[in-house]
């Protein structure tokens, strides 16, 4: 993230550093190449080599400016998407520019079981001022939007313009009635009071379109109180929490403490305030640690909550310059917090990535978490081998999507669900581009005995690096220590290789399967961009329904560290002679592939030492007509499909 000496620290907000109004984004990251792997063909590589975050200050300039009634440029009409493969794709509203989803993971999306609601908050287009912000709503589950239903802030001036909102959801307690769920809206102003920046808009308002009220602060360097964009905002019991680093931006000077804006819904109104939790990062050789990525999550009640940041703070037990999981808790509500826990993950990593030589690791630069039915906290991330000053290896076989979970004072568990091969995609044209690495998301039922964990990875057989992504999800069951495969929830729809900016709410819609069984329903969006290719247009909001896991799919292995084999059907089926599969792994393993026929005789085989990532095998079936096997065995499971040779 930061490289070089550093005499002073950069003050990060979310994924980005601000400085004198320019976005200055210095992440690193080193990707390597995999090495391929197959029967009789092919298997994919990755290689992006080494990339920064890009410095876009004249995209930066216009998304801080007022503008009003300018026309749009490239406009497209938005029809509607029709129903593939149980996924349908929803149409929702449109933004000025694709600014308000980027950098990092944006909880523009938030969902309520108990009352089947949806909400989607984002910037506003124009006619009209883009420093509004509207809010999209559903209360039968996705399926019927009202689209603009709300103005949850209004930019009635220059200094009232609002950007990159996020959003929270109150339900009243023993509500099923979604018009009476609460949506919570919270979004940075440019007030000046902090650079261009210091103000933040706080607004709560019914999905039936009552107004609870709004708030605005603003900076003041005279109470040492300093707004930027808020790294997390989220929801539990009747409490709203919204988290600042606190720091002056236009002199990139982070305090070591962090701001903590607290509401407290009464029914008819929300009441707030401010107080200040000391998070101090350490000096390492290149002087002081940022912070890539900050999030919040809470239980039902409100009162167990972790902090997790992606941050350094004690380089005597962990030396490197790497990013790692840093927790503070509180069961109070958020009163009062533990100190600072660095969560020491190297080990872990390296045992479940299966190396035989030990890495160090680091994460990378964004986060998300939830908080299970026990109080215990689980944290997604991207990690990988640590190369330079907080800089991260992407290469399969040395990295991963990562599951940790915690209590807060210590690691419990490690497990890797995911080996996208790459991790970062650049949209844009010209020298106004933006970025997305894999957008981590956890999620959880109303109960929090079953978590989700989702990404956006992109299928290397169609693009080296992460710009035509599709959104991952593993389920984990809290009780069983059990986890499904890695599902990818849209491919062969028509948002396959589509997900640009995409988040998932952190509730899922649990609802009656077939045969007794449950079905946990994610609430998730992204952004199409225009059909100029300019991120600085106008923008359409997506909604995913029917992205859904079954409970029957909790049926992986409860070893934590346990390799996860995923295997593709096989195509085409039937065959003419050749069949083709796709099969990938979280952790290099040792593979054998075998064919055979209806008695068990084996027609052929071959074996694969430490496969990883994601592998195309083709294989050449030329056997006479009937019915054969194609059999998987990895990491002690075995997966066996039926193939129709013609």
């Amino acid at each position: 993230m930061l490289k070089g000496a550093n005499s002073k620290i950069a003050f990060i907000f979310g994924m980005f550093e601000i400085n004198q109004n320019k976005l200055l984004m210095k992440k690193t990251l080193l990707l390597g190449c995999a090495v391929g792997l197959g029967l009789a063909a092919s298997a994919q590589s990755n290689g992006q080599g080494a990339l920064s975050r890009p410095s876009s200050a004249a995209s930066a300039a216009n998304d801080q400016s007022m503008v009003t009634n300018v026309p749009a440029r490239g406009l497209k009409t938005i029809t509607p998407v029709a129903k593939t493969n149980a996924v349908t794709i929803k149409n929702l509203g449109t933004s000025r520019n694709a600014f308000g989803n980027a950098f990092g993971v944006r909880q523009m999306i938030v969902a309520s079981n108990a009352s089947n609601s949806v909400a989607l908050v984002r910037r506003f287009t124009l006619p009209g001022s883009s420093g509004t912000v509207k809010a999209d709503v559903s209360i039968d589950g996705g399926n019927t939007w009202v689209i603009s239903k709300m103005e949850t802030w209004t930019a009635a001036t220059a200094t009232t313009a609002a950007r990159y909102p996020r959003a929270a959801m109150i339900n009243p307690p023993g509500n099923t009635n979604g018009a009476n769920t609460v949506l919570i809206s919270s979004q940075p102003v440019l007030d000046g009071s902090n650079g261009s920046w210091g103000g933040l808009g706080l607004s709560a308002t019914t999905f039936g379109g009552t107004s609870l009220g709004s708030r605005a602060f603003s900076s003041s360097a005279a109470r040492d109180t300093m707004h930027g964009i808020p790294s997390s905002v989220v929801a539990a019991g009747s409490k709203i929490f919204i988290l600042d680093q606190n720091g002056d931006i236009a002199a990139t000077d982070y305090s070591d403490t962090l701001l903590l804006t607290t509401g407290t819904f009464a029914g008819t109104s929300v009441s707030w305030s401010r107080n200040f939790i000391l998070f101090a990062t350490g000096t390492g050789s290149s002087g002081k640690a940022g912070i890539a990525d900050m999030t919040m999550a809470f239980d039902n009640s409100g009162q167990i909550g972790y902090i997790v940041a992606l941050t350094h703070t004690n380089f005597t037990t962990d030396t490197a310059e790497s990013y790692l999981p840093v927790v503070m808790k509180t069961t109070n509500g958020g009163t009062t917090w533990s100190a600072p826990v660095q969560l020491s993950i190297s080990s872990a990593v390296s045992t479940a990535l299966g190396l035989t030589t030990p890495i160090t690791a680091t994460t990378g630069f964004e986060v998300s978490a939830t908080v299970d039915n026990a109080g215990n906290c689980h944290i997604v991330s991207h990690v990988g081998r640590q190369s330079g000053s907080f800089s991260v290896v992407s290469a399969p076989g040395e990295s991963g999507t990562f599951h940790f979970k915690t209590d807060g004072a210590t690691l419990l568990a490690t497990r890797a669900i995911g080996a996208p091969g790459s991790l970062r995609g650049t949209f844009g044209i010209g020298t106004s581009t933006l970025s997305q690495d894999t957008r981590p998301c956890a999620s959880r039922n109303d109960a929090g005995n079953k978590l989700f964990f989702s990404w956006y990875e992109t299928d290397t057989t169609n693009s080296g690096s992460n710009d035509q992504a599709d959104l991952m999800t593993v389920g984990y069951d809290v009780a069983a220590n059990r986890y499904t495969q890695a599902f990818n929830m849209t491919k062969n729809t028509l948002a396959e290789g589509a997900m640009v900016f995409g988040s998932v709410a952190p509730i899922v819609f649990e609802r009656p399967g077939t045969g007794g069984s449950t079905d946990y329903e994610l609430a998730a969006s992204y952004l199409e961009l225009n059909t100029t290719g300019d991120v600085n247009d106008s923008t359409y909001h997506r909604y995913i329904k029917g992205a859904v896991i079954n409970s029957a799919s909790f049926v992986g292995a409860s070893d934590l560290n346990a390799s996860n084999l995923n295997v593709s059907k096989v195509y085409p089926n039937p065959s003419n002679g050749v069949a083709n599969f796709e099969i990938s792994f979280d952790r290099a393993s040792d593979v054998k592939v075998s064919v055979t026929n209806m008695v068990g005789q084996v027609l052929n085989t071959k074996n694969f030492n430490k496969m990883t990532g994601r592998n195309i095998i083709n294989l050449d079936v030329n056997f006479p007509s009937g019915i054969y096997f194609i059999n998987v065995e990895a990491a002690g499971k075995k997966v066996s499909q039926k193939l129709i040779v013609e």
